[in-house]
């Protein structure tokens, strides 16, 4: 193991600067009492006054909801206000309570996924939009309404980036109605493996086409509408679904709850036509398809999504290219993904796994050479190799490892330094249809006791797949000055086994540079550990310094630096993916 240490501890404290003040943020502009004068909505004041006159009067206070069922067209469902809980969501966030009714829900209580957002009337006023469920398996549509002046405060909230607000899916309840996800090109086999990252923020994945051919999307929203926001375009598409609750000019509020709790948030919104409603005795669900990109998703925040009609949304242009050299076959697959440090590794990673299970259909095992490059704007690239070696189930690999082939683009994206701005991924994919694994049987240095500064031959045997054992050497040169009788271990093992020596970076340059330095899984590696130390520094690794040397430099240098254990690295490429690893050792004489 790696020990550090940090050379800023030899180092006498320096004044610290003073911080700049921030910027002063741009007053709010609450539209509420606009709204609340023109008498499009009601506050949750008015709501508690008329739902206690209701009930000294022993009735029930009833309005409606609007949402699409089937096609584009908006229909009522009844609802009867049931109470208003105080702090139920959490602290300073009341919901308001509701019993629903219509003809989808007759033979089942549960509430639609898809719903979420529909906006709900009480005397013709607004008063919020239907967001919450209260379980599984229910008996009637109780559900929760989240309230319009929540909603509302979203619009004039200034943009800005923020962690995010993982949805509730306790199903005690309340939870959010599930958002229902169309997908388009995937195979069940995708669809298994990534929902149950998916489920974790609420979401239901339903099949989904490329339209319909009899009912035509509108071209704009009104309150009711459905409406999708696009994870993936393209050949393979991810549009989520839900409906509309208030539309202000060019402004959209639609959910009534988190998407994913993003905050700032850039997504395609879509015209939607729902092709009808699923409902199933634990779930129920709208199957629907996008339509036409109409504008932006703008927020993703506790209370709404807020988005903008006529905005474009950024997205990342993936293209994928596909061959078997020796059948000389070549297919190209094209995507547009959410730039979201987030959600863009696992969509580019979904599409690959998808390409090449689509590509090579076949469960015999194969493997798989990728080409990754990432291109950045200011001419920034990051390019790397990963080679898998499938055991059959279609072409899946690793993809939700940090040694997979987005693993590189996690740590891209999610960087400390700065966010980076893609402006394409590249993916070319070789696929051999064999099995080309290798198990590291045995290793032995050779010989096993040296002179100071003489090189090491480390012997390797490979077990292979269905086939005989084969060898390979990797020399090693030791550096002079080791004291004798020193014990030097050696570690030998499969590129994908054993992590490269990266300096801390500084800064995204110094990240991307070190991302490309990982091994290729059939690379074969040695790595001995030497007592001494290197100096690493804005990224880079200064090697045999003795310590005289950094003796003085260390106190010089104007930031933290690392002092780190010593290493010497070797490494051979082979022909087979190398799992195992093992140590080996050698004595000075």
């Amino acid at each position: 193991m790696r020990l550090w240490m940090s050379a800023s501890l030899l180092l006498p404290m320096l004044a610290c600067a003073p911080l700049p003040l921030p910027a002063p943020q741009p007053a709010r502009i609450d539209s509420m009492p606009r709204l609340v004068k023109e008498g499009k909505v009601m506050p949750l004041v008015e709501l508690a006054r008329l739902l206690a006159q209701a009930r000294s009067e022993d009735k029930p206070l009833k309005g409606y909801g609007l949402t699409v069922f089937e096609g584009t067209k908006i229909e009522r469902f009844e609802i009867e206000i049931v109470d208003i809980a105080r702090n139920y969501i959490y602290p300073k966030h009341d919901l308001i309570l509701f019993r629903g009714s219509h003809k989808r829900w007759l033979d089942g209580g549960n509430i639609i996924a898809g719903m979420s957002g529909s906006p709900c009337y009480i005397d013709g006023k607004m008063i919020g939009a239907l967001a919450y469920r209260l379980g599984a398996f229910q008996k009637d549509a109780l559900g929760g309404i989240t309230p319009i002046e929540y909603m509302v405060r979203e619009m004039d909230r200034p943009v800005e980036r923020s962690g995010r607000i993982r949805p509730a899916t306790d199903p005690r309840g309340p939870v959010p109605v599930s958002t229902p996800i169309a997908v388009r090109g995937f195979s069940a086999r995708t669809l298994d493996a990534f929902e149950p990252l998916l489920q974790r923020d609420n979401f239901l994945l339903a099949p989904s086409s490329g339209g319909s051919r009899v009912t035509q999307a509108k071209d704009d929203f009104e309150p009711g509408s459905p409406i999708g926001a696009s994870l993936m375009t393209g050949d393979y598409d991810m549009t989520a679904t839900g409906t509309v609750t208030f539309v202000d000019g060019d402004r959209i509020l639609a959910f009534g709850h988190p998407f994913f709790g993003a905050g700032e948030l850039e997504l395609p919104i879509t015209t939607c036509v729902v092709h009808t409603t699923f409902q199933g005795l634990s779930t129920a669900y709208k199957i629907s398809s996008a339509d036409k990109v109409v504008g932006a998703l703008v927020h993703d925040r506790a209370n709404a999504i807020f988005g903008r009609v006529g905005k474009s949304a950024r997205m990342v242009p993936v293209t994928m290219t596909l061959r078997n050299p020796k059948v000389q076959t070549e297919q190209v697959v094209r995507v547009q993904c959410a730039d979201h440090p987030t959600f863009l590794p696992m969509l580019v990673g979904m599409a690959h796994s998808e390409a090449v299970q689509a590509f090579e259909p076949s469960d015999n095992p194969h493997l798989s050479s990728s080409t990754v490059s990432v291109t950045l704007e200011g001419g920034r690239c990051l390019k790397y190799v990963d080679v898998e070696q499938s055991m059959g189930g279609g072409g899946f690999f690793r993809f939700m490892s940090l040694g997979g082939i987005m693993g590189k683009l996690q740590e891209l994206a999610g960087n400390e330094y700065e966010r980076p701005a893609l402006q394409s991924i590249d993916i070319v994919t070789e696929t051999v249809n064999e099995n080309r694994s290798a198990s590291l049987k045995a290793a032995w240095a050779l010989p096993q006791e040296v002179e100071d500064g003489a090189t090491v031959r480390i012997h390797v045997v490979l077990k292979r797949y269905r086939g005989p054992e084969v060898s390979r050497e990797i020399e090693l040169t030791l550096p002079k000055g080791l004291a004798k009788g020193t014990d030097v271990r050696i570690v030998v093992g499969g590129g994908s086994s054993i992590a490269p020596e990266r300096a801390p970076a500084s800064n995204l340059d110094d990240l991307i540079e070190a991302l490309a330095k990982d091994y290729k899984s059939t690379s074969l590696v040695a790595v001995a550990s030497v007592p001494s130390y290197s100096l690493m520094y804005h990224g880079r690794i200064l090697e045999g310094m003795p310590n005289s040397a950094l003796a003085v430099l260390v106190p010089t240098i104007d930031e933290t630096a690392y002092l780190a254990n010593a290493s010497l690295r070797a490494s051979v490429d082979t022909e087979w993916v190398i799992e195992g690893s093992t140590e080996v050792s050698v004595k000075i004489n």
